[in-house]
């Protein structure tokens, strides 16, 4: 299925931002038995991405969303592959940050609601005296969370879920990203907050990543890759007005409220003329990385050496996707203990500790991770003297 018209303001007139057309479905690595499931259920392995976007108000977003019955699998089965990542928890600690700051004012909320709560790790640390937390997540990650004894639902968000009930906070951290249809999604949430309530999302931060010519948001689960502007209209359709921002980091956190007057279209001519600047940028950083990735890429195909990928998440298996001649020779490692022994769904290949590197006394490891002089430290204390390249945010050979 292809759409065609934007998801925030419902016009047809797109140009491209990023296609691809084997992308990997699964980009983390699963058990044995998550495998058989895909497989069982037609579960396809690579999908076609096509980003656009929208030149009547300048929103990114993914014309060849999942199928419905794709999403529901991932959604319920595929979210307890490992525990969260330090990773995971330091951006928890950044959006409570970010949630305390927006109430400095307005006093403390008494009901708070978190979709997509996860484990209700995040939704713990929000807690506060006298405060009712409620939450609701499809994935088995949801059990956990009633594990720790919070009123967590294991179901997809709807209004009726919490029926009779209104709340003070809706929060959805990594959520609104995934949902076809936006408006519906954050009109369900206001009609569900008390007078004065507010809405905090969090969701990737398009213009981070765009403008560094990142791939991390680009991803087939994620329907909308949203900026401030474009979250701006779309909130101000709803006669919402965005009151704090925090976009900092490849994460933005957005807190908004009811205002009387809202005029979203006033904004659309300076949406339109960003996102064109933001396309075209990203267009131009990405093709210069991936130009200077593939030079290195073809000299390693063709020097026939051993390659080691340094990082089994999102990032390594993007780079394996775009240049699949070095996909046969690769060995995939992580020094993330409950990854290693899992594959990805995509690949025939198996998550290995970094001994690895020297066991197989690979030539070269590239590390997709951010985190490269940390892994450098790894490596060498591993006793293993490979060439190292690092691809992220730049690509470059590393000494010593």
């Amino acid at each position: 299925m292809v759409q065609e018209r934007c998801n925030v303001c419902g016009k047809e007139c797109v140009d491209s931002v990023f296609a691809f057309a084997d992308y990997p479905l699964v980009l983390r690595p699963i058990p044995d038995e998550l495998v058989s499931f895909a497989e069982k259920q037609d579960i396809p392995r690579t999908v076609e991405l096509d980003y656009v976007h929208c030149t009547q108000c300048g929103h990114v977003f993914l014309r060849t969303p999942l199928e419905e019955r794709v999403e529901n699998a991932l959604y319920s089965s595929f979210y307890e592959t490992y525990p969260a990542s330090d990773i995971e928890e330091t951006a928890t600690q950044a959006f409570v940050k970010a949630f305390r700051s927006c109430f400095e004012r307005d006093g403390s909320p008494r009901r708070v609601l978190e979709i997509g709560c996860s484990d209700g790790g995040g939704l713990q640390a929000l807690d506060g005296p006298g405060w009712e937390l409620y939450g609701c997540d499809p994935s088995p990650r949801a059990l956990k969370a009633q594990e720790r004894g919070l009123n967590v639902k294991r179901d997809f968000f709807s209004p009726e879920l919490y029926s009779g009930l209104s709340f003070d906070v809706i929060c959805s951290r990594h959520v609104i990203e995934h949902i076809k249809n936006p408006f519906d999604f954050l009109e369900g949430q206001a009609r569900m907050l008390t007078q004065g309530g507010k809405l905090v999302i969090e969701t990737p931060n398009g213009e981070f990543c765009m403008s560094r010519g990142l791939l991390d948001s680009f991803h087939p689960e994620h329907v909308s890759l949203f900026t401030i502007p474009s979250l701006d209209y779309l909130l101000g359709q709803l006669g919402f007005q965005i009151e704090y921002v925090d976009d900092r980091t490849q994460n933005l956190i957005v807190c908004a409220s009811r205002i009387a007057d809202s005029s979203p279209e006033k904004a659309l001519k300076s949406n339109l003329d960003y996102a064109s600047k933001l396309a075209v940028e990203f267009s131009e950083t990405y093709s210069s990385w991936r130009n200077e990735l593939q030079t290195h890429v073809t000299e390693l195909a063709e020097s026939e050496e051993s390659v080691a990928m340094w990082g089994a998440g999102s990032s390594g298996v993007r780079v394996l996707a775009l240049f699949p001649e070095i996909i046969e020779r690769a060995v995939l490692v992580d020094r993330d203990e409950s990854k290693q022994g899992l594959r990805f769904y995509h690949l025939d290949k198996r998550v290995l500790p970094p001994v690895a590197c020297k066991e197989q006394d690979v030539d070269a490891i590239i590390i997709s991770s951010q985190y490269v002089d940390a892994i450098c430290k790894d490596i060498r204390k591993l006793g293993v003297d490979s060439k190292i390249l690092g691809i992220t945010p730049y690509v470059r050979w590393i000494d010593g």
